[in-house]
């Protein structure tokens, strides 16, 4: 997110990299991976097309009536309804092939039939580590705000730091954005380039793909929506970053008068 006295805007950035088929195939371009939640949030979905898109329409319907004001509670609820279909997926794809009936039988097993209970609770943690949520949005007083859901149901509020990341790039993304010392104070224009850079660094991670998205929004557009970066700008923005030097000017002399103490360079 970017805030200054001027206007505060949230700058998404997104692959469009589709797993399927249970993570047994990806393909290019075919995703478009930011829904509109109503109001004035979105949500950027990461892991296994099928289960996200049930439990980010969960989401979108189970808070559909409720009021966006106090987004505090608004993360609440959301995290709630994302966790009630979540344990519908894993009655529907990991427990039927147990003849285990509900998700509260399921928890039962661990009193009497603890190996059993833990066999499923492997694969359970296994389908979990491919569930993402990345909300943002606006709340009454039009302030931006970002938290995640991920895993169980567990939510991370991100304003302090000024931004979130989800899915497996979001490890190296993090790295890049610290290491840029992200300001979300700063302009408009340095938080975009921080933002976009955090993706082209996220791209090492395994299911991120290189086709980007990235959208510009405030609380006036349309849920879901914004202004876009033309695909020919961030190629450009790519290159730029492609041609950074890996070794800053000056350091490799630094090195070489080190190794000459210790007459390393010459024998």
């Amino acid at each position: 997110m970017h805030e200054s006295k001027e206007r505060d805007v949230i700058v998404a950035v997104f692959d469009r990299r589709l797993t399927t088929l249970g993570g047994a195939h990806s393909s290019e371009r075919n995703a478009w991976k930011m829904r509109g939640m109503g109001g004035k949030w979105a949500a950027l979905i990461s892991g296994h097309v099928s289960e996200m898109t049930a439990i980010a329409d969960a989401v979108k319907m189970g808070t559909a009536k409720l009021p966006r004001g106090k987004w505090r509670e608004y993360s609440r609820s959301c995290a709630n309804f994302y966790r009630d279909e979540r344990k519908r997926l894993i009655e529907s794809q990991i427990l039927i092939d147990y003849d285990i009936n509900s998700y509260r039988e399921y928890v039962s097993l661990r009193k009497n039939y603890r190996e059993l209970f833990d066999s499923i609770g492997d694969k359970v943690r296994e389908f979990d580590q491919n569930l993402s949520l990345l909300m943002c949005g606006f709340d009454s007083a039009d302030k931006p705000h970002i938290f995640s859901i991920t895993g169980a149901g567990h939510i991370e509020y991100c304003d302090l730091i000024g931004h979130g990341e989800v899915g497996s790039g979001s490890f190296a993304a993090t790295v890049s954005l610290d290491r840029s010392s992200y300001d979300k104070w700063k302009p408009l224009e340095d938080c975009i380039y921080w933002v976009l850079a955090a993706k082209f660094a996220a791209e090492s991670a395994d299911g991120v793909g290189p086709e980007t998205a990235m959208l510009v929004f405030t609380p006036n557009s349309p849920p879901g929506a914004g202004e876009f970066f033309l695909s020919e700008e961030i190629e450009e923005l790519r290159n730029k970053w492609n041609e950074m030097s890996r070794i800053p000017d000056g350091a490799t002399a630094i090195i070489t008068n080190g190794l000459k103490e210790f007459n390393w360079l010459n024998g």
